[in-house]
């Protein structure tokens, strides 16, 4: 009599095993969709982008006179390319005849939680590495010391701050621990924002992204919890002690940071463990930092002719940057200009 088994019907354990693989990468949780903007990659091995300034401003006319006519500043190109990244796994055919299926389980849930931590540690490395190799449209580090220059500089909102000679800095001058301090810096930063002609533009505040360290005093900016950050001691504050006799906080116990309080529009908090320590960044509501995928994971199988092994791959290609730096504000302890 014949008996349906594992054994005479591979290609159904092959599906199922994929099967596993889909639904688990479906629910293994990320992080780099959180803090990038997803997109599909254009079509090519590579693309190249420019930038152009916007147009300057009207002039007054005489009765009869034409309008002038402005033309706009090309500068800063920069190209850019994607990463594949591949892992599998051979299941052999001995495997396949003593039933072991408990173990092959295994394997695709592990690949598929490994195509996805890689695609977490990639992601964030733009954050990580946003001092040094993640570069925009100018070829300037996201948040370099150096700042970034305006294409066409009219110099009508000259600043001390962030913004002078031309220069455009998305990192304090003297980077420091998140505090109601740092973060009031960050929002004069939104504030004072400026376009390649150093005209203003508005820019409010989306997104906190913080070390998992940080969660706890980005929650308490947010949420007000415990007392107030302008109490004597700050954040660090014991909560019921009394504030100060005559300060700001002894009159208002509201923490100015919370978004609750109408101070500043509703903001988010994003907490990474794949963020490196001594490191916040401050992402406005249009920030350009994103994912471009060429091909999203998956996995592949294939049965080896000579050996009847069964073969089992996962691949993926995308590139990860930003060309506009203005969205982000990086502060990066150790990292002073």
């Amino acid at each position: 009599m014949a008996i349906i088994t594992s054994k005479s019907l591979p290609n159904n354990v092959r599906k199922e095993i994929d099967n596993i693989y889909r639904v688990t990468l479906a629910d293994s949780p990320s992080e780099y969709d959180k803090v990038l903007k997803i997109e599909s990659a254009p079509v090519g091995p590579n693309t190249f982008e420019t930038e152009i300034t916007g147009m300057g401003l009207p002039t007054e006319l005489a009765e009869g006179a034409g309008v002038r006519y402005d033309v706009p500043v090309e500068g800063f190109g920069i190209m850019r390319s994607y990463k594949q990244f591949g892992l599998g796994y051979i299941i052999t055919e001995l495997m396949l005849q003593d039933e072991l299926y408990g173990k092959m389980k295994k394997l695709p849930a592990d690949l598929a939680r490994s195509m996805r931590i890689l695609t977490d540690i990639e992601g964030l490395r733009w954050y990580n590495e946003a001092h040094s190799n993640s570069l925009c449209k100018d070829k300037t580090a996201l948040a370099s010391n150096a700042g970034h220059s305006l294409l066409n500089d009219i110099g009508v909102m000259e600043d001390g701050n962030f913004y002078a000679g031309g220069v455009l800095f998305n990192v304090p001058a003297v980077p420091g621990a998140l505090s109601e301090t740092t973060f009031k810096q960050y929002q004069e930063y939104q504030d004072e924002m400026v376009d390649e002609n150093g005209y203003p533009v508005i820019q409010e505040i989306g997104s906190l992204l913080v070390n998992k360290d940080d969660s706890y005093v980005a929650h308490r900016l947010k949420t007000m919890m415990y007392g107030s950050s302008l109490v004597s001691g700050g954040l660090g504050h014991i909560p019921g002690a009394a504030p100060t006799a005559g300060s700001l906080a002894y009159e208002n116990m509201g923490n100015f940071a919370n978004a609750e309080n109408g101070f500043v529009k509703q903001w988010n908090i994003i907490p990474s463990r794949y963020l490196d320590s001594g490191r916040w960044f401050g992402l406005s509501t249009d920030h350009d930092n994103k994912m471009y995928w060429k091909t999203q994971p998956k996995q592949t199988s294939e049965p080896d002719f000579d050996t009847d092994n069964i073969k089992y791959k996962s691949k993926m290609r995308f590139g990860v940057w930003g060309n506009e730096y203005r969205g982000t504000y990086g502060n990066i302890i150790g990292n002073d200009r």
